[in-house]
């Protein structure tokens, strides 16, 4: 059971989260994750081909038609493509030694799901499937971040759910019965039996 202190704190860190989201200082987080983004696109670009910014002349039209060579569409593809959520999936559990019946029964999901994604490399987990799974794996911030975007979600800071699984993860609580009471706190639905 969690303690009503670790209960209060949490109320104000999703209060204090959520007027972040709407607050000025959220979009100079966003303004500057761009420009991060841009540095990182334009030196793929000048890896790829050979070019800073003046690439765009070559790659783009006016009108935003693409230019490029099939090959170096391919190149860009080759270069930039991650693992995939299942490759980081498992990659993540042979690194920490674990085994997948001691995963996906932590995660509280189902034997047959997780066949299904170990065996699809393209299977697309639910969010709350890839949350379950990195509270499973005792995943940091970071890792969790990152298997959330390989299945192609992301926590956000304005939604009390993500709020609450992101606080979580950064207290190290990784009991699913724990996790579960403080998202029931908010009414909201628990992890454990999703797809």
């Amino acid at each position: 059971m969690l303690s009503q202190k670790f209960l209060s704190e949490l109320r104000k860190f999703v209060k204090k989260e959520q007027r972040q989201a709407v607050d000025e200082s959220a979009r100079k987080k966003q303004r500057d994750s761009a420009a991060v983004c841009a540095r990182n696109v334009e030196a793929k670009a000048l890896k790829i081909f050979g070019k800073s910014r003046d690439y765009q002349e070559d790659v783009c039209l006016s009108r935003g038609t693409l230019v490029a060579s099939e090959e170096s569409l391919d190149s860009y593809i080759v270069l930039n493509r991650g693992p995939g959520f299942t490759g980081l999936l498992f990659e993540m559990i042979d690194a920490r030694g674990l085994s997948d019946k001691a995963v996906y029964h932590k995660a509280g999901i189902d034997r047959r799901l997780f066949s299904k994604i170990r065996s699809d490399p393209e299977y697309h987990p639910s969010k709350a499937t890839v949350i379950a799974l990195g509270i499973a794996l005792e995943a940091d911030l970071p890792e969790m971040e990152a298997l959330l975007c390989e299945a192609g979600y992301a926590l956000s800071g304005s939604e009390t759910f993500d709020l609450i699984i992101r606080y979580c993860v950064e207290q190290c609580v990784f009991d699913l019965d724990e996790i579960n009471e403080a998202l029931d706190s908010f009414q909201l639905k628990p992890l454990g039996g999703v797809a």
